[in-house]
C-alpha cells in the first residue's frame, strides 16, 4: 500500500500499526532523490539487512473503472513506476547494505500469468511485469551475491487495500476447506471462479552459479536450467 501525505502524516500511520517509538522512515518511490536518502539513513546504522518486503502498489482509479482498452498512459505509467520499478530502484540502491544470502520478498496479490481479472484493470499486468522482474533481478544480483527473490501469491484476497479497486470483492471466489474438488478440492488449495482456477503460489529465483525457479501450489512442481 502507498500512503499518501507528509512524511510526518505517513509516519504517524505507520507508527499507529506497529508502536510507538518505532524505526520508521519514509520513502516516496517516484523520486530518486528519496530513494537514496532512505539508503543513506539506513547505511548510518552500520548494519548489514538481512531481508527486504516490497509491499507496495497504487493505481489511480480517480476517474472510476473503465475498459482496460481505455486505460490512460499517465495512469499507466504511474502505476508502472510505483508497483513494479520501485522494486528493482530500491533493490539496486539497497544492494550494498544487504547480506550476501539476503532475501528479497515481493507480495503479489495473486498469480497474475495464469489469469486476467477484469475488476483488477491495468494494475494486473503490472502485476505479470513485477512477478517476472524476479527472475532478472536474481539472475542479475547473482553476479555478486546469493540473494534471493522471492514472490508469495496467495490469490485473490478481500483487504484494505483491494477494498478500493472497482468491483475486485465482486471477482473473489468463495473457497472453504471441505469444498467439492470443483470449487478447488478437498484441501481448500484452490479455487474456480467463472472457469478460471485460483491456486495460491509461490515463486523464489535464486542464482548462485545458476539459476532455478520454483511453484508451490498445492502439489510441487520444480524446474532447473
Amino acid at each position: 500500500m502507498r500512503l499518501r501525505g507528509s512524511d510526518d502524516e505517513v509516519r504517524k500511520n505507520v507508527e499507529k500499526l506497529l508502536g510507538a517509538g518505532s524505526d520508521v522512515h519514509v520513502c516516496d518511490v517516484e523520486r530518486d532523490d528519496q530513494i537514496a536518502r532512505l539508503h543513506d539513513e539506513l547505511a548510518e546504522r552500520g548494519e548489514k539487512f538481512h531481508g527486504l518486503v516490497h509491499s507496495l502498489a497504487f493505481a489511480d482509479y480517480s476517474d472510476g473503472p473503465r475498459p482496460f482498452h481505455e486505460t490512460s498512459k499517465r495512469a499507466f505509467l504511474q502505476a508502472v513506476e510505483v508497483s513494479c520499478f520501485s522494486l528493482t530502484a530500491v533493490s539496486n540502491a539497497m544492494k550494498d547494505l544487504l547480506d550476501s544470502d539476503a532475501s528479497v520478498v515481493d507480495d503479489l496479490d495473486f498469480d497474475p500469468p495464469q489469469m486476467a481479472s477484469e475488476s483488477y484493470g491495468y494494475m494486473a499486468p503490472i502485476k505479470a511485469a513485477l512477478d517476472s522482474s524476479l527472475a532478472f533481478l536474481a539472475k542479475s544480483f547473482s553476479r555478486f551475491s546469493r540473494i534471493r527473490f522471492n514472490a508469495v501469491a496467495p490469490g485473490l484476497l478481500k483487504t484494505s487495500a483491494s477494498a478500493g479497486i472497482p468491483r475486485y470483492v465482486d471477482a473473489l471466489p468463495v473457497c472453504r476447506a471441505g469444498d467439492s474438488a470443483e470449487a478447488g478440492g478437498a484441501d481448500g488449495g484452490g479455487c474456480q471462479r467463472g472457469g478460471v482456477s485460483i491456486e495460491p503460489a509461490f515463486r523464489a529465483a535464486s542464482t548462485p552459479g545458476g539459476s532455478w525457479s520454483m511453484r508451490a501450489c498445492r502439489s510441487t512442481t520444480s524446474t532447473a536450467s
